[in-house]
């Protein structure tokens, strides 16, 4: 066995490149597997640090039988008929820029629907988190930001709930900022620094208006000892009566599924995120 490790160290040292390829191998092969535990920790051994976890679904569009993304129209009808939620909500990954405040800055964003914050059941740490105003077309920008996007861009400005600032080269008021420790989506590449209602970003709110253009994932809280077979059943009923008033939406169904288990199963990872810029699906 000594002479084997003998004969390996002699091999590693007589060939620099190599040796630095296995370092490198090792590396990325340790820290691959360091990520992984600490996600499957996060989702799939700790509780998920939102109210009722229990309670969350994951609701999403099927194309013939398939999961696909949401487009807004059809979430508005999904939220005004449904009796099994206390809220509904959806979302998607974006790319967004901060400039007027030094060098010009991108963050990883979230387009939301305006009940996505209260119904994930994290308080903001400063002030408040989106309201149905904030959505409505024309209505006045609003941004909420991370704590470490308060601390380091804006050096914890106690003055900061109110403060104008240009994302994407548009005017937009901070209404809010998260704590630290909140983190949604779960499967994101990379850490939500920045939310907007989907009607405050110019890119979403063109695609918003239109029934064809799913590029939206939702979630829902259940309400009280409401089974899942039964929102099933009435979301189902919803997506018919949706078909039956749009051909678009012939081949359009719903489903529901616990939201954990949507978790567990992109724990592949990082697949189960809509991000823009979008494709729709037309």
């Amino acid at each position: 066995m000594f002479s084997d490790l003998r004969q390996a160290f002699r091999t590693l040292t007589a060939s620099k490149g190599f040796s630095l390829l296995i370092v490198g191998v090792l590396a990325v092969g340790i820290s691959a597997n360091a990520a992984m535990f600490s996600i499957v920790n996060g989702v799939l051994l700790k509780p998920l640090p939102l109210a009722d976890p229990q309670r969350l679904v994951s609701v999403e569009t099927t194309v013939r039988g398939e999961p696909d993304g949401t487009s807004y129209p059809d979430f508005l009808d999904w939220r005004a008929q449904t009796s099994s939620f206390d809220a509904l909500a959806v979302y998607a990954s974006s790319g967004i820029t901060l400039t007027g405040v030094g060098d010009a800055k991108a963050f990883t964003a979230l387009v939301v629907s305006p009940e996505l914050l209260s119904l994930l059941g994290v308080p903001p740490l400063r002030g408040r988190v989106f309201t149905a105003e904030d959505d409505k077309p024309g209505a006045p920008r609003t941004a909420i930001i991370a704590e470490s996007v308060w601390e380091k861009h804006f050096n914890r400005d106690e003055n900061i709930i109110g403060r104008p600032v240009t994302f994407e080269g548009d005017p937009f008021t901070i209404v809010g900022v998260m704590p630290a420790s909140f983190e949604f989506p779960f499967d994101a590449e990379e850490k939500t620094l920045v939310w907007v209602p989907v009607r405050a970003s110019r890119f979403s709110a063109s695609w918003a208006e239109q029934r064809s253009a799913s590029f939206l994932h939702g979630i829902g809280r259940m309400k009280p000892g409401t089974s899942l077979q039964s929102t099933q059943a009435d979301l189902s009923t919803i997506a018919g009566r949706l078909a039956a008033q749009y051909p678009r939406n012939q081949s359009r169904g719903v489903v529901v599924r616990p939201y954990r288990d949507v978790l567990v199963k992109s724990t592949g990872l990082r697949s189960s995120c809509c991000c823009l810029p979008w494709r729709p699906s037309f």
